[in-house]
């Protein structure tokens, strides 16, 4: 299998900080040469289409998404599709996805700003793959780039450092199974009485892992069971 460097490498129009790759390399490369859809928020001069369908194979469904009209020049020669519009715009994005196949792997590399990543994620996410992966890059824009914000105000909730403090909710999130007083009395309960007895939220059920590196954000998306203990004599 091809590492991403070396296929960016021979491409043209695009930027990226060098340790992005083996953050790539980790998490998409198992789904190189399989018949997977993958969505890019922010197409710019179009350069890293190409490369992930290299990437990915010629299997792969690659379409991209950019508040630029000029991006729409991409569609069909580096993209299946190419989406105009603001992607802090649920409808939109809500349209978008009913025009795609199921996505595998996400990445938003648009906007930058807390408020077009909040809504792509809570939007995107949940229609994502079992078994896919949301990537957000450059989140460390809103906490060292004056330009992008850094305080973002959301449902009521203040996020300091914009979308890195939103995504560590999802911390908490991940963890809803052991909140509770009624959490540690069902550890003891045998197996089948434990079933189906936590009252969890929808994310709960679909976040299997997050990921925070430097300046990117990586949740995988998978049917989440209640994470039940196994007792031994």
């Amino acid at each position: 299998m091809r590492k991403i460097q070396a296929i960016f490498s021979e491409a043209k129009h695009w930027h990226k900080f060098e340790h992005y790759f083996a953050i790539y390399d980790q998490h998409l490369a198992r789904f190189q040469n399989s018949k997977v859809a993958m969505l890019e928020i922010g197409v710019d001069r179009g350069g890293s289409l190409a490369v992930w369908q290299k990437f990915l194979g010629s299997q792969a469904f690659i379409y991209g998404m950019d508040i630029n009209p000029d991006c729409r020049r991409f569609k069909g020669r580096l993209a299946k599709d190419v989406f105009i519009g603001d992607q802090a715009d649920a409808k939109f994005l809500t349209i978008c996805a009913q025009k795609m196949p199921k996505l595998d792997i996400i990445l938003d590399d648009g906007g930058h700003f807390a408020s077009q990543q909040i809504a792509s994620f809570e939007t995107l996410f949940p229609l994502l793959k079992d078994g896919g992966v949301y990537m957000v890059e450059d989140a460390h824009t809103q906490m060292f780039w004056r330009k992008y914000g850094r305080w973002h105000w959301h449902k009521g909730r203040l996020y300091r450092n914009g979308f890195i403090d939103y995504a560590k909710q999802y911390i908490d999130v991940m963890h809803a199974w052991h909140t509770g007083k009624e959490s540690f009395s069902r550890w003891g309960l045998p197996r089948q009485q434990r079933l189906g007895q936590c009252n969890v939220s929808a994310w709960t059920r679909m976040i299997k892992s997050i990921s925070f590196y430097d300046g990117v954000i990586v949740f995988e998306k998978a049917k989440v069971a209640e994470p039940l203990r196994i007792f031994t004599e």
